[in-house]
Parts: C-alpha cells; sequence; structure tokens
C-alpha cells in the first residue's frame, strides 16, 4: 500500500513550499525523518494488523545546494540514499518499506543518530544528524461506529463529523500531534490537509459542499509521536524526528436520490424498449 508514503510526501511538499524564501547563502532547510505504520479500518472493529510500514529520513535544500545522493549513516550502519532535483529546490532520501512486522522494522531502523552528509554543490561536505528517538504510540486510530457509517452513506455535498480514539502520546515525545488528511482517490487531489493538530483531537467536520457522487476517499487519520526543533542539525534547518501509526477509511459517497430514480429509470425504459423489440 503507498497511500502512507503519498501522505509522507505531500507533507513533505507542503513544507517545501510554506517555508520562507531563501537567501543568497546556502542552507538546509529541512531535515525530517519518518517511521511509520498503516491500518486500514473496514468495519466497527479497531484495525490489528498493519497493512504498510516503512521508514523514511530526507534532507531537502535550495537548487544547486547538494548535487548528487548524500552519505547516510545510521546505528546499523551506511545506508542507500537517492537524490531527487525538484527545480527549486533538492532533497536527498533513504526510503525502506514492506517489513514483514514492526520488530523488523524497528531492527533496521532503531533509535540512535542518522548523519547525513552532502555532496557536491554549495553544501558539499556538510554533515547533520536527525535523533530517532521516540517510540511508538500505544493507540491505533479508530473511528467510532457512528463516524463509520457516516462515510460509508456519505451524501454529495453534504458535511460529514467523524470523531475518533483518544491519543495519549509518549512522555518523550516533546511535539505529538495529531494529523488528518481526505484524499480523492478519484482524481487523486487531497481536500483537506491538516498537519499538526492538538493531541486533544478527537473529531472533525467534513464541510459541507466538499464531497462529490461517485467518488471515492481515504480519510487518514494519523498519532504522531514527534519531536520538532531548529537545529542543531545543519544550523538552523528544520529537524523532525516523527514516529506514527496511521489508519485510513475508503469509501465512496453514492449519488443523490433523484440520480438513482432516473437511473433506475432509464434501466426500466431501456427494458421495455428490448421487450417491444421482441
Amino acid at each position: 500500500m503507498r497511500t502512507s508514503f503519498t501522505l509522507i510526501r505531500r507533507i513533505a511538499v507542503c513544507a517545501i513550499a510554506i517555508a520562507p524564501a531563501t537567501s543568497a547563502l546556502a542552507g538546509v532547510n529541512s531535515a525530517w525523518l519518518f517511521k511509520y505504520e498503516d491500518y486500514e479500518q473496514t468495519s466497527h472493529a479497531a484495525p490489528t494488523t498493519p497493512v504498510y510500514n516503512a521508514f523514511y529520513p530526507y534532507v531537502e535544500a535550495g537548487a544547486g545546494d547538494f548535487t548528487s545522493s548524500a552519505t547516510l549513516l545510521g546505528p546499523t550502519g551506511t545506508l542507500p540514499t537517492t537524490f531527487y532535483d525538484g527545480g527549486s529546490y533538492v532533497t536527498t532520501e533513504h526510503f525502506a518499506d514492506g517489513f514483514p512486522n514492526r520488530a523488523a522494522l524497528d531492527a533496521a531502523a532503531p533509535n540512535g543518530n542518522y548523519t547525513f552528509t552532502l555532496n557536491g554543490g554549495l553544501l558539499d561536505g556538510q554533515s547533520g544528524s536527525i535523533p530517532l528517538v521516540n517510540s511508538w504510540p500505544e493507540q491505533i486510530p479508530t473511528l467510532t461506529p457512528t463516524s463509520f457509517d457516516a462515510l460509508q452513506s456519505a451524501l454529495p455535498n453534504a458535511s460529514v463529523v467523524v470523531n475518533w480514539n483518544t491519543f495519549v502520546p509518549a512522555t518523550v515525545a516533546e511535539d505529538p500531534r495529531v494529523r488528518l488528511f481526505l484524499l480523492d482517490e478519484t482524481v487523486f487531489d487531497f481536500l483537506i490537509i491538516e498537519q499538526a493538530m492538538a493531541v486533544s483531537t478527537t473529531g472533525y467536520i467534513i464541510p459541507a459542499n466538499m464531497l462529490q457522487a461517485g467518488h471515492r476517499y481515504a480519510l487518514s487519520i494519523l498519532f504522531s509521536n514527534a519531536t520538532e526543533t531548529t537545529g542543531p542539525a545543519f544550523g538552523s534547518a528544520s529537524v523532525l524526528s516523527d514516529v506514527y501509526v496511521g489508519t485510513s477509511v475508503h469509501f465512496t459517497v453514492i449519488p443523490e436520490p433523484t440520480a438513482l430514480s432516473l437511473l433506475a429509470g432509464a434501466g426500466l425504459l431501456a427494458l421495455g424498449r428490448r421487450r417491444a423489440n421482441i
């Protein structure tokens, strides 16, 4: 499943988009690390088995600040990285997914420092570390039965109230948060992106005039044990270390009753014509 990686990419892209304009001086804008599990809720019951997991540390800077993949050293040794040129920005990252269970992910990405050394460009040779210190959240996001049913029977253009269980973050997490995303899977467009809701948040209202008939959606709720600082890695760069679990609920908005009546009427008319021709 790639939904979680899509969400993380969107978090990263949003961070780049809202970052203040860089000066003529070279410098890393962000050094972020995500370690996560994704679940799917398909009934009233809380999900128990993750459908996807991954580990994703990356560094982002302005165009030309580095020009090739960085060297990444973690607690288990050197990790492979890739380089991406986005035109106005560049990133270097390590991405690993598809672990058979949490234990395997923890073995591949244990707590400790993950040190990037940049290659090429204005920042060639500069190093910085992202500390992975947070534990896994103990709760898995789960919609209430009423909210789960409300999504499955959602009507076009109507608002929908969704509620979920309480998140109790780890004490070591300095900046825990609840995230929420609504993805229109039919046109692949994120309609809602809430990246830093308070941990006490247990509900949200999908506004009216947002859902469209016949479109398939994914509502995702993330519980994040996160720690966010400015530096000391790469000077004043934004440094985020986030261990989270997320749950997605998929649903399709049903057509309006009048639309269903028209479709049924058209079907009966076609059937009558076929019988008349027999």
